[in-house]
């Protein structure tokens, strides 16, 4: 009998728990307040019963975030989660911050053991009163960005942008270019949000264009990057099938080899030393394959965007090794290979 009571206990104590924990009917907005806390009403950490699947929806209006803090500790391997936008929030968490600019922002809770614990806290921040950095196509911009500021790259009307990006050599992906939001046009409170930057740059082009002659790029996260973000007008760079960025500095040499690695045609790479006067190629060593073609290795300052003729230029026939090293005054260049492969070691110099 005293087993049988305890068990009614302890089922009536696991449906009141139950109870208490309520997914939420209506969407989170701005109306109801600028701060707040997931669950409602908690000021700590709140452990979800076995079983709760729950999504809290914000609702967000254009040209203001949401920023959020979340503490969490859970097991993933039974299947307990919280997903944030379109990630997870790793445990154990403690007050990590993310940032959202979607207009419904899904924040989603799955307890599968009943031991997951967390809890958030949420502010709207007001962007309408950023900053604008309009920049023309053929610049780049450290993808870190400007505090309380956005950037514009902007073409010619008859024409859209593209951007892609690189990092400095280190053998690591930078994981902080997740933290860029990109909108279609003009500003962020008027143009179509596209989604973050890793949702976008992917096979094939591997850049992300424009439908008209704007795209913008938001920051609100401002970790440290070595990341730079270039951008070319896109009728310039759509035909490239081999276009690369690469970023140096004055510190360490970059090293590798320039090539269109799927048939030997054309091949575009872009280096960039922000900070540099100048970038030194160091060596050019030529595939020993190419040496009786009519294959070369050219050069022009700036990016492909500014059509510059070539500066540069090294017939793989011959050997540029007394030519070198060779500077070229400025802190961007584009090489080219045709029916070449070159090993090439360059730097960047203040």
């Amino acid at each position: 009998m005293l087993c049988q009571v305890s068990a009614l206990v302890f089922l009536v104590t696991l449906n009141v728990v139950a109870a208490q924990f309520s997914c939420p009917t209506t969407h989170i907005t701005k109306d109801n307040g600028i701060f707040g806390a997931i669950p409602t009403g908690a000021a700590s950490m709140v452990t979800v019963p076995a079983g709760v699947d729950c999504t809290y929806f914000f609702d967000i209006p254009k040209g203001f975030a949401v920023k959020l803090e979340t503490t969490a500790l859970y097991d993933v391997s039974p299947g307990d989660s919280i997903r944030f936008d379109y990630f997870y929030i790793s445990s154990p968490a403690e007050k990590r911050i993310e940032f959202a600019v979607n207009q419904t922002l899904p924040f989603h809770v799955v307890s599968v053991t009943g031991n997951l614990q967390f809890f958030a806290t949420y502010t709207y921040i007001d962007m309408t009163g950023y900053q604008q950095v309009v920049q023309p196509t053929g610049t780049f911009f450290n993808s870190t960005l400007e505090a309380n500021k956005y950037l514009t790259f902007k073409s010619a009307e008859n024409e859209q942008v593209a951007v892609k990006y690189g990092s400095l050599q280190s053998g690591f992906a930078d994981s902080s270019i997740y933290e860029i939001f990109v909108f279609d046009g003009n500003d962020i409170t008027n143009a179509e949000y596209l989604g973050r930057f890793t949702e976008l740059y992917h096979a094939p082009q591997y850049a992300i264009y424009s439908t008209s002659n704007t795209l913008t790029f938001l920051n609100l996260y401002r970790t440290p990057s070595n990341s730079m973000l270039l951008a070319n007008d896109a009728s310039v760079i759509e035909n490239y099938e081999v276009y690369n960025i690469m970023v140096l500095d004055s510190v360490n040499p970059y090293s590798g080899y320039m090539s269109n690695y799927y048939d030997d045609a054309d091949a575009y790479f872009t280096v960039i030393c922000d900070g540099c006067s100048s970038i030194n190629i160091k060596t050019l060593i030529f595939d020993s394959k190419y040496k009786n073609g009519a294959g070369y290795l050219e050069v022009a300052e700036m990016s492909p965007t500014q059509k510059l003729p070539a500066k540069l230029n090294y017939p793989a026939s011959t050997s540029p090794s007394n030519r070198l090293p060779q500077l070229i005054s400025s802190q961007m260049a584009t090489f080219h290979t045709f029916n070449a492969r070159v090993t090439y070691g360059i730097q960047g110099v203040n």
